[in-house]
């Protein structure tokens, strides 16, 4: 699927800097990206296996870079639109709804 950057929020104002880099070819239960994320003086690094892919939504979990334990453990729904844009909704383990946003090919 390829690299992707952009912001990501959430209605309460809350942003953050988000890069992904996808493999092309993954399989469920794989290792089948990485993920980034920044903002101002924080940053963090988590990889991300593939769940499931539901109604072409591609579904991963997180696994969190030991330096970013407290963080949440949360899936990251992923959805090519039709305009070349990735949709990301991220998800809390307790299946809350968080940040999303779209990203684009950097």
């Amino acid at each position: 699927m390829g690299n992707w950057a952009g912001v990501v929020g959430s209605e309460d104002g809350f942003q953050i800097q988000v890069n992904i880099s996808i493999k092309k070819d993954c399989s469920v239960g794989s290792l089948c990206g990485v993920i980034s994320y920044s903002k101002l003086s924080f940053s963090c690094r988590g990889n991300l296996f593939l769940e499931k892919v539901e109604n072409q939504t591609f579904v991963f979990v997180e696994e969190i870079d030991l330096k970013c334990q407290s963080m949440d453990k949360g899936f990251y729904h992923l959805r090519l639109l039709e305009d070349g844009t990735l949709a990301l909704n991220y998800y809390f383990s307790d299946g809350k709804a968080g940040p999303s946003g779209i990203l684009k090919k950097p």
